[in-house]
């Protein structure tokens, strides 16, 4: 085996688990070590005029860690950031091999706001002669200036290889077997194979002085292996493979557990469903997942099913453009979600200005204006908070502010469909169909989010309902609700 650095951001719920040793969170106390070793070196430097920001700060202790003898990882995994071009991870020469998975409108003040601008950036991490692959299901847009950029470069291989879907087991000839669930998953494992696959001909190249058995597409006349999404990999063992992905698991991505019962038998079966999804694509991706989970539960119990949602992302973004895609996801299956929450992140404390981003918000969607909400209880604020960019730029709402207008936005989108939705404590006018409301619920933090699911669940247990409550918009919001409902790495 191979002792593995795997560096990712951001974290859920604690710092270390951004820093992974043979997929374990390194330890708090090997963790401190090296952030203080790196921090009083740049301290003592002439060189550094001024720390190093954040994410800057932590890929430094991240190389530290893996590069130090006592750690002696044999291979290291790095996850950009932002982009690609540059970020911070992007100071690799020549690495073994670069991979891009699908790419969607996400930090658009720094990438740009076209597919083309930021599959530019991201291409920025093609390295001369170094294979470079990208996952199926690529936007044609972003696909064509990712192979301009790779050809440009050049990659090794005579340019991007663009993957084909992980489908069938070819060894069983049944669908793949895997840990992470959604249908988006299969365009990851199958980049994740190509990758992996790249090292271990590097490490088999480097121990024998000779070239390695490469991947290749089943068709051509590479040594002969079992084709996975109709490529050779002829280092793999198809046993260990399908182990693999089978037990390959990821906090916060798919993830699913029961809501807390503050006593024994004190709730019905309720669960949440997490997924970080922060772009539409990706929201749309977690909702179908979410979709088909209630489709499951539907076909397998008699008992009635309650839908809910937990909702939050990052100020500055667009809510209506994920809600959106959420909603029509939703409808499609005929699931009209009983309760809506949405809480500020745990370390959110954003300073009040006199900006309301729900109008410009409302009027670019072609949305109709929504019954105002009741007051909401300022809390903290702090003032040195970046002023954000995008749809609410100008706007630091104080707290509760921006989950106000992202429930809005939401009562919006209802009333646009004639889909009854009130706030709580103020009652709903009918659509007409006798169709129960959905009940908007302010929290301040995502403890008093899960309270109030704990408090949906011991009202269903009269009549044994099933709860299902879809947590997406943030990995921040899905690593506080982790949080709330006792999750540890």
């Amino acid at each position: 085996g191979c002792r593995t650095g795997l560096y990712t951001s951001p974290h859920l719920i604690d710092i270390n688990e951004r820093i992974r040793l043979d997929g374990k969170p390194c330890p708090v106390g090997k963790f401190c070590t090296h952030f203080w070793s790196v921090w009083e070196r740049l301290e003592s430097s002439q060189s550094c005029k001024k720390m190093p920001r954040y994410f800057q700060f932590m890929t430094l202790v991240a190389l530290d860690m893996f590069m130090d003898p006592k750690t002696s990882v044999d291979i290291i995994i790095l996850e950009t950031g932002v982009g690609g071009r540059l970020d911070a991870t992007n100071i690799l020469e020549k690495p073994l091999v670069t991979g891009i998975t699908k790419i969607g409108y996400d930090h658009m003040n720094v990438l740009g706001d076209t597919l083309t601008a930021i599959a530019g950036e991201k291409a920025g991490i093609f390295k001369k002669g170094v294979p470079a692959y990208t996952c199926a299901g690529q936007d044609p847009e972003a696909l064509k200036e990712l192979k301009k950029r790779a050809a440009a470069v050049p990659v090794r291989d005579g340019g991007l290889v663009s993957l084909p879907l992980l489908e069938t087991d070819p060894i069983t000839k049944r669908p793949v077997e895997l840990g992470l669930e959604g249908l988006h998953q299969r365009e990851n494992a199958s980049l994740a194979l190509a990758l992996a696959h790249s090292f271990l001909e590097h490490r088999a190249a480097s121990t024998t002085g000779k070239p390695a058995p490469s991947a290749s597409s089943s068709d051509s006349k590479e040594p002969p292996g079992i084709p996975w999404a109709g490529r050779q990999y002829p280092l793999f063992s198809p046993e260990k493979l399908q182990a693999a992905l089978r037990n390959t698991t990821w906090p916060g991505r798919c993830q699913q557990l029961p809501v807390p019962r503050r006593r024994e038998n004190s709730g019905c079966d309720a669960r949440i469903y997490v997924d970080g999804a922060h772009t539409r694509d990706s929201c749309e991706k977690a909702t179908e997942w979410f979709v088909g989970e209630v489709i499951k539960r539907r076909k397998s119990s008699n008992k009635a099913i309650e839908v809910g949602l937990v909702f939050n992302l990052s100020v500055g973004r667009d809510p209506v453009v994920m809600l959106k895609e959420v909603y029509k996801k939703m409808s499609e299956a005929k699931i009209r979600p009983r309760w809506m929450i949405s809480c500020p992140f745990d370390w959110d404390k954003y300073t009040s200005k006199s900006t309301d981003p729900l109008p410009s918000l409302l009027k670019a969607h072609n949305l109709p204006t929504p019954p105002p909400p009741p007051r909401l209880k300022e809390v903290p604020t702090s003032a040195d908070k970046k002023e954000p960019s995008g749809p609410a730029q100008g706007c630091k709402p104080a707290g509760g502010a921006w989950q106000r207008t992202i429930l809005s936005c939401w009562h919006a989108i209802c009333l646009a469909d004639n889909v009854p939705c009130a706030w709580a404590g103020i009652p709903s006018p009918t659509n007409g169909n006798g169709e129960t409301p959905c009940t908007l619920f302010y929290k301040p933090s995502a403890k008093a989010a899960m309270a109030a699911l704990q408090d949906q669940a011991e009202q269903g247990v009269a009549d044994g309902r099933i709860q299902m409550t879809l947590v997406t918009g943030s990995l921040y919001l899905a690593g506080n609700m982790l949080n709330a409902a006792g999750f540890r790495m």
